[in-house]
This record gives structure tokens, C-alpha cells and sequence, in this order.
């Protein structure tokens, strides 16, 4: 029962809204500073 196909779609969704949030934290914190 391995789901590969649904891990790396949940993968890629993770580490797509992980960049985004970055992106904006770090934009807030340039910004602030």
C-alpha cells in the first residue's frame, strides 16, 4: 500500500506554501528592518 503518487503531491504543496511563507516573513522582516 504505498502512496508515492499522493506523497510527493502533498510534498510539493508542503514545500511550495513553506517558500511562500518564507517569502512573506522575510518580506515583512526586510521591510521592519
Amino acid at each position: 500500500m504505498s502512496q508515492k503518487g499522493f506523497t510527493l503531491i502533498e510534498f510539493l504543496l508542503a514545500f511550495t506554501l513553506g517558500a511562500i511563507i518564507l517569502s512573506i516573513i522575510y518580506g515583512v522582516l526586510f521591510t521592519t528592518i
